[in-house]
């Protein structure tokens, strides 16, 4: 009997002491889980002085209207018939071609040069931006959209809503849970942290000219001001291609945008094939050169 009574108070022994360290995992699990939430939660708060600065709401504004605006000139170049356009001669007697006013009116030049501006201003005052991932990137153009008055109005003289979802903990510190958006806020979230503001490069448009009669606008972030950025054309039989353009036919010609004027920079002659014709659009105008 006493042999028995010492194999169960064992085993009484053993079960205790298993439990207490189910206990003491479960305790140690539960307090992992804490930290990692404490830890997401610490990554989602925002530095106050960047969320609120006047350079990331300009910025915003400017790369919000940029992209709409693109998308308008984008759509009024499709529907012009080049054939049919004036074609006139300046003092040196190289050709202009006057587009329509309703090109013209979007002013397309103006917009990608305040774009560059103001991304130049954020990207100097804070430099540490630049070293963001996108995901925190995100969280600081979703703070403009959703809680600056000054965005806000401004995105909705652009025919765009937002809803105010930002929140605040006890501290009064700003953070985000997770949020539904439409689709138009993915694509817009999505074009200022993914498409430029890693890159820094300044941003220019071009012209791609079809022989097909057709001609396309299309966004470089290979150039720097004063410099045509190089596109990297395709090349076939000595002809050339450039399908990204959104068009397989062969390229006839190239243009891109000045703000300053019509004239052609050194750099933007060399950076043309030669074969191709070669155009500055200023000023509601395609000016070959």
């Amino acid at each position: 009997m006493k042999t028995i009574y010492k194999n169960n108070k064992i085993k009484f022994l053993i079960f205790g002491l298993a439990i207490a360290c189910v206990v003491s995992l479960g305790i140690f699990v539960q307090g992992c889980s804490q930290e990692d939430e404490l830890s997401d939660y610490s990554l989602n708060v925002l530095d106050s002085n960047i969320a609120n600065a006047p350079e990331l709401e300009d910025y915003v504004i400017a790369g919000v209207d940029f992209e709409l605006s693109m998308t308008n000139f984008t759509n009024e170049l499709k529907k012009i018939d080049f054939s049919k356009l004036e074609v006139t001669y300046d003092a040196e007697g190289n050709e202009v071609i006057q587009l329509p006013a309703t090109l013209a009116s979007i002013e397309i030049e103006k917009k990608v040069q305040m774009y560059n501006e103001k991304k130049e201003v954020l990207f100097n005052k804070f430099q540490q931006f630049a070293s963001f991932g996108n995901d925190m990137r995100g969280k600081y153009f979703q703070q403009c959209f959703q809680s600056s008055v000054n965005v806000s109005n401004k995105l909705l003289d652009l025919g765009i809503k937002v809803r105010p979802l930002l929140k605040t903990d006890n501290e009064g510190s700003m953070y985000f849970i997770d949020l539904y958006y439409t689709a138009e806020d993915n694509a817009l979230f999505n074009y200022l942290m993914t498409t430029w503001i890693s890159n820094p490069n300044y941003v220019e448009i071009y012209l791609i000219f079809y022989s097909d009669g057709s001609v396309t606008a299309f966004q470089s972030e290979a150039a720097k001001p004063e410099i045509s950025g190089h596109l990297v054309l395709d090349t076939l039989n000595g002809k050339y291609y450039f399908p990204a353009g959104g068009n397989n036919n062969q390229v006839t010609g190239i243009g891109h945008t000045h703000t300053d004027s019509a004239t052609a920079y050194a750099n933007d002659k060399a950076n043309i094939p030669s074969g191709l014709n070669r155009y500055i659009y200023f000023n509601g105008a395609l000016y070959k050169y």
